[in-house]
């Protein structure tokens, strides 16, 4: 199920005008379900060291924290207020 889900988000992006906000929104969301499905996963089936499977699902989360920042400073000058 996760990957047709995945599969028709990622045809949904290329359908969406290139650069917009629906296309950024749908990229983050893209990139944080896959932490959401591996702790979800960790969460149900509950193995001997679930801390791997934790810190797996940050580590996941790490391509999205840097696009969220680099969108939210790709217009800020140095110098500039706000």
């Amino acid at each position: 199920m996760y990957l047709f889900a995945g599969l028709a988000a990622i045809g949904l992006y290329f359908l969406l005008p290139w650069n917009s906000a629906g296309q950024s929104l749908l990229y983050d969301l893209i990139g944080i379900s896959s932490a959401v499905a591996v702790f979800a996963g960790t969460r149900k089936h509950r193995p001997s060291l679930p801390a791997a499977w934790y810190l797996f699902a940050a580590g996941l989360t790490a391509p999205w924290r840097t696009s969220s920042i680099s969108r939210a400073t790709r217009f800020w000058q140095p110098g500039s207020s706000c």
